[in-house]
């Protein structure tokens, strides 16, 4: 599963999926923060799709 929310990749995880964590910074606007890859534990965590092809070997 590959989510940049903490709930799905929790949630996900919680069901038996690998996760990996897209980090999407400004994705909750400038006043809001985003839900980060320090406090969501997931088997892999990426800043873009292009990181996330790769570490995956594609």
């Amino acid at each position: 599963m590959v989510a940049c929310h903490g709930w799905d990749i929790t949630g996900a995880r919680n069901a038996g999926l690998r996760t990996a964590f897209l980090e999407r910074p400004g994705e909750k606007g400038p006043d809001r923060a985003a839900d980060r890859p320090a406090d969501t534990p997931s088997d892999l965590a990426v800043s873009s799709v292009d990181e996330l092809a790769t570490a995956l070997g594609c």
